[in-house]
């Protein structure tokens, strides 16, 4: 998160770090990983870190500026993990970074076709299964069309193969379930988003470096964002797909 993450009353399993300001209520991070002994840092704050009530049971919290952290806040300062000031992170190259990838992605041309099959269910139709060489499927979607959707279902898809899903829109409202297909293997691209609200399950890592998020329901995979608020639980399932890359000059 490259802005303020806002959050409460549920977690992220893995890591958590934001540029700006923190502030966390009833909230775990951290909880899916291995305890570190004091050799990772689980959650990190760019500015202020206000956290009233949770648990980073497993590594230390950072800060760069300024902390508030109450004693209803459990294991942040147990026998090996760590409350420390510090600022070594780089936010600004790494959104830049991320943003450089986000219009590579962006410029990949489909591969295959997204189509409503019902009223509420979205249907993206790919070919590496009549295709056994490749190994990507490439789907544009608009944010208008997810708006509608509360059903994503893969067809065409081999089970190995990544799926990078461009979506088009400023404002998207995504509330819907997605079955079928392996969410270690699916991005979300939202290549314009300035707001993105996420709800219900959504299976699938979240590329949007410049946008604000506000999630209400569970994510299987990464986020990257511009902001963060809601109440929206992160699951440890990390991307690992193959993706295009810059062409070597």
């Amino acid at each position: 998160m490259f802005g303020d993450f806002q959050a409460d009353h549920a977690d992220v399993q893995a890591r958590l770090f934001a540029g700006q300001d923190c502030r966390l209520t009833a909230y775990s991070v951290g909880a899916a990983l291995s305890p570190s002994l004091g050799q990772r840092d689980d959650l990190y704050c760019g500015r202020t870190l206000n956290f009233s009530s949770g648990a980073v049971p497993n590594g230390n919290i950072v800060y760069a500026q300024t902390h508030e952290i109450t004693s209803h806040v459990m294991n942040s300062m147990g026998e090996f993990n760590d409350v420390k000031h510090d600022d070594y992170y780089d936010f600004d190259g790494a959104q830049t970074c991320y943003r450089q990838y986000q219009n590579l992605y962006c410029s990949t041309a489909a591969t295959g076709a997204a189509v409503k099959t019902h009223e509420v269910t979205l249907e993206l139709q790919g070919r590496t299964l009549t295709h056994p060489q490749e190994n990507m499927d490439v789907f544009d979607v608009t944010c208008d069309t997810l708006n509608s959707t509360s059903e994503i279902i893969f067809g065409g898809v081999k089970e190995t193969a990544t799926v990078l899903i461009n979506v088009r829109g400023a404002s998207c409202n995504v509330g819907y379930n997605v079955v079928n297909h392996n969410p270690h293997k699916v991005l979300w691209n939202f290549c314009d988003a300035e707001t993105i609200s996420l709800s219900k399950n959504i299976g699938g890592s979240v590329l949007a470096p410049t946008s604000a998020v506000l999630s209400e329901g569970m994510l299987d995979g990464q986020m990257v964002a511009g902001s963060h608020s809601g109440e929206g639980q992160f699951n440890d399932i990390a991307f690992d797909g193959c993706l295009p890359v810059f062409p070597s000059e």
